[in-house]
């Protein structure tokens, strides 16, 4: 089940849900501000996501890193709705299988990776624009988004940080 809240950001309501998928219990994120939707380290259960959608068009598929248990559905579920991978550069030749995993985790499906992203980039999803924030120690290429309204044209929305494990 969806879980939703409602957030303030860059003068616009934004919608904020999460549902607990897999045997680990993570959080999927999906984050919509009526202009873009997007999914955070979609885990497992690519069909049961899509519902989830409830046909909403799906723009994006965010990665924070490359364990498997963040990106279990991530090469379906861009198959089944043709939304851009997003991930850092240094995760991404192990989420797209063009290197494998140095941790030993178990293998996992690749997943083409469509946008390569740095510490200090900026995704702009929407009306929303996203700071890449690089945090390695998970992983070395683990990352945060982070919305500041101060950076938008409403300075009275609340900021909003995206994280992986």
């Amino acid at each position: 089940m969806l879980k939703r809240t409602m957030y303030k950001i860059n003068g616009a309501c934004a919608t904020a849900g999460f549902m607990v998928m897999g045997p680990l219990q993570n959080n999927v994120y999906f984050i919509t501000d009526g202009k873009a939707t997007f999914i955070v380290d979609p885990s497992c259960d690519p069909d049961a996501l899509v519902e989830a959608l409830g046909g909403v068009k799906l723009d994006a598929i965010v990665i924070t890193h490359r364990h498997g248990d963040h990106t279990g559905a991530a090469g379906r579920l861009q198959k089944l709705t043709g939304a851009t991978v997003i991930a850092s550069t240094v995760d991404a030749p192990f989420i797209a299988g063009e290197a494998p995993d140095p941790d030993g985790h178990p293998e996992m499906d690749p997943c083409p990776v469509d946008q390569r992203v740095s510490d200090g980039d900026v995704v702009q999803l929407g009306g929303m624009a996203w700071r890449v924030i690089s945090t390695p120690g998970h992983t070395p290429g683990s990352i945060c988004l982070f919305l500041d309204p101060q950076f938008g044209s409403d300075s009275e929305g609340a900021p909003l940080l995206i994280s992986g494990d």
